[in-house]
């Protein structure tokens, strides 16, 4: 069964948030018609990115935590972020 969700992966280089991740919070908050508002973020620490995601205003941060994402390629985390979407069912995904 899926949430009521849109998830906005949020994609990062070294500390910094690519701005298109920033833009797509933006728009999902626009479309999001009573639905929550989630940023997903793969990355090694939690306090790297956190305080710019909320300045964009998503609903919630969820933040996979793994020592693995700093050298990651983008088929580790597609996967990471494939077992995690699968176990929560988000509506959407941008």
């Amino acid at each position: 069964m899926n949430n009521n969700e849109i998830w906005v992966y949020i994609e990062t280089s070294g500390s910094r948030i690519e701005p298109t991740s920033l833009q797509l919070i933006t728009k999902a908050k626009q479309i999001a018609d009573g639905r929550k508002v989630v940023a997903v973020v793969p990355e090694t620490t939690a306090v790297t990115v956190e305080t710019t995601l909320k300045q964009y205003g998503p609903d919630r941060i969820e933040t996979l935590i793994a020592d693995q994402f700093a050298t990651a390629t983008d088929e580790e985390i597609a996967d990471a972020l494939f077992q995690v979407i699968n176990h929560n069912r988000p509506d959407s995904l941008l």
